[in-house]
């Protein structure tokens, strides 16, 4: 199956590091400089920016912005975040899959290069949330980790979050819950391959 393949760079952000980034406001305007990740905001919600090292740094409330795009240091790679709300609660994503009505965020802040039609789901695990924009719905959490500890991790959490997807795609593929009972679905910590069993046999896009 053919997949639009989205090449995503999101820097670790370690201490002293800078990020190239273009930060775009909420009114439209644009400033380019370096920045920290929005993962790593401070307490009041404000990432450091400067537009050149010689610059003195200043703080941005994430709460002006409407994006941040990030650039990879050959300058091949782009990641631009996006705010979401949802359930009373902001977060900031990243796109790493669009195909045939459906696109998929992440809020994990690895270094990933090549996500999209065949994700590096190695680069997934505690702590990372997806969120799905399907069809005419708000953009909604699709699958969770929390770091709670192994025994939560491997059991629970894999059981809530398998419960998750077939509810969620239930009505339009009533297909997907027996192929994942026969095994014909694999589960490896991440939404693609319950998305990509539905592109195949139940997407009538």
């Amino acid at each position: 199956m053919k997949h639009t393949m989205i090449f995503l760079f999101v820097p670790v952000l370690f201490f002293g590091q800078k990020n190239a980034a273009t930060v775009t406001y909420k009114n439209g305007s644009k400033r380019t400089g370096l920045a920290d990740l929005p993962s790593e905001v401070n307490k009041k919600g404000e990432i450091r920016f400067k537009e050149s090292e010689a610059d003195k740094k200043e703080l941005i409330s994430l709460t002006e912005l409407s994006g941040i795009e990030y650039t990879s240091p050959d300058g091949k790679n782009k990641a631009m975040g996006i705010p979401v709300t949802y359930a009373g609660k902001l977060y900031w994503v990243y796109k790493v899959y669009e195909e045939k009505g459906i696109t998929i965020y992440t809020t994990t802040k690895q270094d990933v290069t090549n996500l999209g039609g065949v994700p590096n789901r190695s680069i997934y695990g505690k702590g990372t949330s997806f969120f799905i924009k399907y069809k005419d719905k708000e953009i909604q959490p699709i699958l969770t980790w929390y770091d709670a500890g192994p025994l939560t991790i491997n059991t629970f959490q894999k059981k809530a979050n398998i419960k998750y997807i077939l509810k969620f795609f239930k009505d339009d593929c009533p297909t997907m819950e027996k192929a994942y009972d026969n095994g014909e679905i694999k589960f490896d910590k991440t939404p693609f391959p319950f998305i990509e069993f539905y592109q195949k046999n139940c997407n009538s896009n």
